[in-house]
Formats: C-alpha cells, structure tokens, sequence
C-alpha cells in the first residue's frame, strides 16, 4: 500500500455547534465528502477525529488526537494519521473543503517528485492542509516541531523543504475559490447548498 488518505475531522468548530463533519451537503456529510475525494487514489483512509466518536464506512479508520497534544489544532490531527497509516506516502484533506477534486489530489501526489511535502498557495494564503506528504518524513517533522511548540502547519511543512504549488497551478482543475471554498459557519454551508 503505497498511499494512505487521511482526513482532518477533529476541530472544535464551535461557529457550526462543533459538529462541523457531520453538516449534510448535497446528501451526505462533509466527512463522507472529504473521505470520497481521497478513497479512490488511497489503500486505506485514516480520520483525525479528535475527541470525536464518529460512525465511519467500512474500512475507514479513525484516530484520537495523541495524548500529549490533545486539542492543540490540526498537526495534532495530523500527527495521530500519520502515526497509524501504512502508505509511504499520504494525502492530508481537511472535512471542510467538499469542492476539492479527486484530480487535484492525484496531481498533488504526482509533484512530490524528490521533496518530502506538497501544498498549495492560493493568492490570499496557504492551503498548508491539502497536502501530499513523504509519511515517515512528515511524521518525523510534526513531531519535532510539536515538541519543540510549534503548532503552525505552514512553517512545518516548509521545514521539510517544501513545494508549493500556486493559485495558477491549481486553477487548471477549477476557480481557485471555488476548489478551496472552506465552511465554517452555517450561512457559508447555506450558500454551497444554493449553488
């Protein structure tokens, strides 16, 4: 099993009652939205669950934060995935970008060539939790970096000499806002029922 997924299911999301994974979408849950963006590239799916108990399809994993950071955002998530996954390699998505394609996703595998991270920058920011990362490298990095207490994604991946991938690169498989439209309130999960 070359590739493992792993999907990010364990922020507090106190704007959406802190259910955020289980919000309904186009008939089913963002969760199964981001699970079925990584399932057909992936060996196994791994979810981050936090301190959640989530119902979860056959087949799919699911990890508590480690103990030692608990709650302490998503390279805590990330690490826990990490840790259990058997891929060489893993695709990170985060349960609240439900526009991401599947292409995207096989693409960003693709340009890990020679470097351990891949993510993406879009013209307003960093998208450090669409990823593509070298497993045992990245688990190697959020680790030291957490220990050392740093809990930013960005500055993690980077350490690890990372390839970022711009606005222009992942317009090719869609509008950039649209690909990365993130919800976290209510009104924002309203309006992506509307389109």
């Amino acid at each position: 099993m070359n590739l493992s997924g792993i999907v990010l299911a364990g922020g507090k999301a106190l704007r959406m009652g802190g259910e955020k994974p289980l919000k309904e979408l186009r008939g089913k849950s963002l969760l199964q939205h981001a699970i079925d963006l990584v399932a057909p590239l992936c060996g196994e799916v791994v979810v981050s669950a936090g301190d959640r108990e989530l119902h979860l399809p056959k087949g799919v994993v699911s990890v508590p934060d480690p103990k030692a950071f608990a709650g302490m955002g998503p390279l805590a998530g990330i690490l826990a995935a990490l840790e259990v996954s058997k891929g060489d390699m893993c695709l990170i998505v985060p349960c609240d970008l439900p526009n991401l394609r599947t292409q995207l996703m096989a693409e960003l595998y693709e340009e890990l060539g020679d470097k351990d991270a891949v993510y993406c920058r879009l013209d307003d920011g960093p998208e450090p939790l669409v990823a593509a990362v070298r497993r045992v490298a990245a688990t190697n990095a959020v680790r030291a970096s957490m220990n050392a207490g740093n809990f930013k994604v960005v500055p993690c991946w980077d350490s690890m000499g990372a390839r970022v991938k711009d606005s222009t690169w992942v317009a090719t498989f869609g509008p950039p806002a649209d690909l990365f439209a993130n919800i976290n309130t209510d009104a924002q999960l309203k309006r992506q029922q509307q389109r």
